[in-house]
């Protein structure tokens, strides 16, 4: 068993382990700063490892560094580093799914699930590499048209942006960096301060995988520092963010002549703008990963057919309480009452 493995499972079975020391991943370089955050397991409150806080400069030369860099990989190097990265979860499951654990308070049921889920999805995006959805048109079509064709195909863009929630720390991750890989596209990661560790481990995992250093940046760290370089920054073309819709929306409004790709949550208490106590606070009071709704399967895909729900999907975690049945009914006795009033006036 590796020294990285053992650090791991020290976290989750020993109480009295220090708590691991991460540094932030530029181009596969480890880079420490004195300043770190702590990452809490939010059942125990027991601090399970820290995280260097990255300076605006640290997220500014990832970005150069990504925006400077050229992949060449073909589609079969891709297809083979992205098979290479699902086996590697296999492999480790029960490490990784321990750190999942200990930084987002999942069961370890539900931790080895998400393990599983990742591993499909760089699995599937390794087989759709392969595929070259390019196109062939004619052009004499018309009266006007020359004899000639034209086609289409896909170039890699400069640099994506990708801010990741707590609910997933794994599988959140891989739904960004997976299709980046199988597209020879360069991204810089955030995820949040809540739950950082596993998405530091997966980047370890991208590199020894053969993935190009330059293709892979994670920066760590409290949205307040480096939250608006990872929106404004110049060589950005794409930001892909899954959380909040208030945060969304922050996003939209200062991305610019930028892509968005925006999976929002149904939660309406929106952590990622309060303080770091309260948002630790918050996500100690502990329930499922719940606040973000999807279409149903059949829908317009993942990112289309996202949808915000009619109320608050984290009761448990944000102190809500929930109404019984009859609480209910006299609540809806109340508003058709008030629509009766409403009406005879």
């Amino acid at each position: 068993m590796t020294a990285d493995k053992t650090a791991t499972l020290s976290v989750v079975d020993d109480a009295a382990a220090p708590p691991l020391r991460e540094g932030l991943r530029i181009a596969g370089e480890t880079v420490e700063r004195d300043e770190t955050v702590e990452v809490f397991n939010p059942y125990t409150n027991r601090v399970v490892g820290t995280v260097a806080q990255a300076a605006v400069s640290d997220v500014r030369r990832a970005f150069e560094i990504a925006a400077g860099y050229s992949p060449k990989l073909t589609r079969y190097e891709r297809q083979q580093i992205l098979q290479r990265i699902a086996e590697r979860l296999v492999e480790e499951k029960d490490e990784i799914s321990d750190l999942i654990t200990a930084e987002s308070g999942l069961s370890k049921k539900d931790s080895l699930y998400e393990v599983g889920r990742a591993f499909d999805v760089f699995s599937l995006a390794g087989q759709l590499c392969i595929h070259d959805d390019g196109e062939i048109f004619s052009c004499d079509l018309t009266p006007h048209g020359k004899r000639r064709k034209i086609f289409t195909t896909r170039q890699p863009l400069r640099a994506i942006s990708a801010i990741t929630p707590f609910n997933h720390p794994l599988n959140m991750v891989a739904h960004k960096l997976a299709p980046a890989i199988a597209t020879n596209n360069c991204m810089v990661v955030k995820p949040t301060e809540l739950t950082p560790l596993t998405a530091l481990r997966l980047a370890d995992i991208a590199y020894e995988a053969g993935l190009p250093p330059q293709m892979l940046s994670v920066v760590t760290g409290m949205p307040e520092a480096i939250g608006d370089e990872m929106i404004t920054n110049e060589h950005i073309d794409l930001i892909t963010f899954t959380g909040g819709v208030p945060v969304g929306k922050y996003i939209a409004s200062r991305a610019g002549y930028r892509r968005t790709v925006l999976e929002l949550g149904g939660c309406r208490c929106d952590q990622e703008l309060r303080p770091a106590l309260h948002r630790r606070q918050a996500h100690s009071r502990g329930g499922r990963n719940r606040g973000r709704a999807r279409a149903p399967a059949g829908g317009k895909g993942e990112g289309a057919g996202v949808r915000r729900s009619d109320g608050c999907g984290n009761r448990r975690r944000h102190g809500h309480q929930r109404k019984g049945r009859g609480a209910v009914r006299a609540a809806r006795g109340g508003r058709r009452c008030a629509r009766r009033r409403a009406a005879a006036r």
